[in-house]
């Protein structure tokens, strides 16, 4: 049997426990879209704290939702670099090896262990969401050459 001082303890670990559910609660009510309709969101509340959560993520939530950067601001992600660079001027043709020298030319930070591996795998998502096209397609020595997709012409 519990005696007073247990049975006090218990009121108060469950109070902060309460505290800290709503906490998290209130944290998660920020990502669901308010809408004035009744419609529901275009992503699952399991996606958008998914995104919150990882940044790779919010750059994708950004580019599936039409943005070219999550933020507005300077791209945190290789993903939004490399879009903010093709969306500079359109009709420029990117390699892989160009964009990475610009990323350093411009001190974007690029921790990747191989970072034209890296900006190539962006690459082949942005080919895959139409983001950016292939304008030539290259094959052992020479690049593949991108170039972004103009709004008008996508999807």
């Amino acid at each position: 049997m519990l005696n007073a001082d247990q049975i006090t303890a218990l009121e108060r670990a469950m109070a902060e426990e309460h505290k800290r559910d709503i906490e998290a609660l209130e944290r998660l009510k920020r990502f669901i879209k308010p809408s004035s309709n009744g419609h529901k969101p275009d992503m699952s509340l399991h996606d958008r704290v998914k995104a919150a959560a990882n940044t790779e993520a919010r750059t994708q939530l950004a580019l599936s939702n039409g943005e070219d950067d999550v933020s507005g601001e300077q791209p945190s992600t290789i993903i939004g670099k490399v879009v903010e660079l093709l969306n500079r001027d359109v009709a420029k043709g990117w390699t892989v090896s160009g964009v990475v020298a610009q990323m350093k030319a411009e001190g974007f930070q690029l921790n990747a262990k191989k970072p034209d591996a890296t900006v190539g795998l962006v690459f082949q998502k942005l080919v895959k969401r139409e983001i950016a096209r292939i304008t030539h397609r290259g094959a052992g020595r020479d690049p593949h050459v991108y170039k972004a997709v103009p709004k008008e012409d996508a999807k």
